[in-house]
Formats: structure tokens, sequence, C-alpha cells
């Protein structure tokens, strides 16, 4: 599993097709345990934008519902909290 790290930063370079490549690399080969679900969570939020930014709504909304699925409050950065 690559990580997150490099997942985000690569869509945010603008490198769409690679990050696709990333995400979907990580779909494929996280194990559902907890430890994996930031890597999950970050996969498919990046899948979701992407789907965003190619007009495809439908397959947006369901990569960040997934997403949203996968964070685990025990895992989750606190918004408006010091981390």
């Amino acid at each position: 599993v690559q990580s997150s790290a490099l997942l985000i930063s690569t869509y945010k370079a603008g490198n769409l097709l690679e990050a696709q490549r990333l995400a979907e690399d990580v779909l494929r080969h996280a194990p559902a345990h907890p430890q994996t679900s930031r890597f999950v969570h970050n996969a498919h939020t990046v899948l979701g934008l992407i789907a965003w930014q190619r007009n495809d709504r439908e397959l947006a909304v369901q990569h960040l519902r997934q997403s949203i699925t996968e964070l685990k409050p025990e895992t989750s950065v606190k918004l408006g909290q010091p981390s």
C-alpha cells in the first residue's frame, strides 16, 4: 500500500491519472482492518474528487460517501480541535 502522502501530493500536483492509479491500488491491496481505514478513506476521497473534476457526479458521490464511511471516530482528526 502506497503512502497517503504520496497519493495526496500526486493529486494536488494535478497528476490525475497517476493519482487515480495509486488510489485504485490502495483499494485493491488494503486489507480491511482499522490500521488501513485512513488509506482507504484517502483513496476514496481522491477518486471522488477526480470523478467530480471529470463531471461524473454520480461516481463522485459514490466515492465520497464511501470515504465518509471509512472514517473512524478514534482515528479521525477533529476539526476545530488541536491535534
